[in-house]
């Protein structure tokens, strides 16, 4: 697990306007509760900080958040509110692994890249050849980040 409570504007929750943050945005997310939204729309959003291994996906950078929208009474939340100034897709390639916890094999990400998007994120779209649609990469300039005792859901 990475730590990112120590990058600045993040840990003590201080949204920084002009210091862009990135949120991961699952697919599963959009499909089933999530509004769409695209380039220059505003957002208020329930998120955690990122606290995973980079996702393998070329030229990620840094991940600052994780949009959450199923985490209902979770004290971890935190509510960011700003402007989309970019939407990614995010496109992965999976191999199949033996996982000896659950006993069986599953689908490891092992490879993966994003592409600009000028479509509104809905949490549709298809697959490509070279790889699954999974995700959004979206860039927020932050008006704030706050923390959220509980989560309409």
């Amino acid at each position: 697990m990475t730590d990112r409570t120590s990058s600045p504007g993040i840990g003590d929750h201080d949204a920084v306007p002009g210091r862009p943050v990135t949120v991961w945005v699952e697919n599963w997310q959009m499909q089933c509760c999530g509004d769409p939204f695209k380039q220059g729309d505003t957002v208020e959003w329930t998120v955690l900080l990122w606290a995973f291994d980079p996702p393998a996906v070329q030229d990620i950078g840094q991940v600052d958040y994780y949009y959450e929208n199923h985490a209902n009474g979770n004290t971890d939340l935190l509510r960011l509110s700003g402007t989309v100034t970019s939407v990614q897709q995010v496109f992965q390639q999976y191999e199949l692994r033996h996982d000896t916890m659950v006993g069986r094999d599953v689908r490891v990400p092992v490879g993966g890249y994003l592409a600009i998007t000028d479509q509104a994120a809905d949490g549709w779209v298809p697959d490509r050849e070279d790889g699954r649609f999974s995700a959004y990469l979206a860039t927020v300039d932050p008006q704030s980040v706050s923390p959220v005792a509980g989560v309409k859901g």
